[in-house]
């Protein structure tokens, strides 16, 4: 999506936050592994960086139209997964164009798989790769879950999206239909979020039907110690210090 607005084959896209880090590499504080937790926690830190993050995507030729939730990722595996260690005897799909995801298998000191996202079934079916960190929602619209066994019962993070268009086509509208999308846009934006939590939170519903439930709570501390690795080993690379530090700051509040 993003390298088909780059060269102005489309005039804008809705994208995850792997795509919006290819324009703004900070928005991926937010997905900083271990970081952000809850909704709530979400919703606080988005409004505080919101304006901040929403000039950035301005000077990189980007409105941001709209923000929006793609669910709570989890891990999915034709294996038992209890602790980081674990990771090490499979073979975990790492997507090539996220950083976030490197860090983290990276951290757990696990030999990931780099695929693009429509290499994922394929290799699910023939074991090129045989565990997924992804939401829930992803994993049942893509029947990924049909070459699984066992999910997490807990979520490590949530994914995040917007609706960005490119400037240049923006600024070919008239006034009247850039005051219509900024309206529709403002009408329908919480609404977008509600239901797309609301889809991926029925979606971990039907999948804990279908595969293994496991709890990561044993292991708990070394889930977390791994998280601090890959955070710390975004530091400078995807977003400053000072940026997570101040992310740190209002979730303390």
């Amino acid at each position: 999506m993003v390298r088909k607005m780059r060269v102005g084959q489309l005039d804008g896209a809705l994208i995850t936050s792997t795509g919006l880090s290819a324009l703004v590499r900070q928005v991926l504080v937010m997905e900083a592994p271990g970081l952000i937790r809850s909704y709530p926690e979400l919703d606080a830190v988005r409004e505080d960086l919101a304006p901040q993050l929403e000039e950035l995507f301005d000077k990189a030729g980007y409105t941001l139209v709209a923000w929006g939730d793609a669910g709570k990722t989890r891990i999915f595996s034709a294996h038992r997964i209890v602790g980081p260690e674990d990771l090490r005897n499979v073979r975990p799909w790492v997507w090539k164009d996220s950083a976030t995801m490197r860090a983290f298998i990276k951290a757990t000191g696990a030999n990931g798989v780099l695929l693009n996202l429509p290499e994922v079934y394929s290799a699910l079916q023939t074991g090129i790769i045989d565990t997924i960190i992804a939401s829930s929602v992803g994993v049942l619209a893509f029947q990924w879950h049909t070459n699984l066994k066992y999910m997490a019962k807990q979520a490590g993070g949530i994914v995040t999206g917007a609706f960005v268009i490119r400037n240049e086509h923006l600024d070919t509208l008239p006034k009247e239909a850039r005051e219509y999308l900024d309206r529709v846009a403002g009408e329908t934006e919480d609404a977008f979020r509600v239901h797309g939590r609301k889809v991926d939170d029925e979606a971990a519903v039907t999948l804990s039907k279908r595969l293994k439930v496991v709890n990561l709570f044993r292991a708990q501390r070394q889930w977390e110690e791994v998280q601090f690795t890959a955070r710390e080993s975004l530091v400078g690379r995807m977003y400053s210090r000072a940026l997570l530090n101040r992310v740190q700051e209002v979730l303390k509040k």
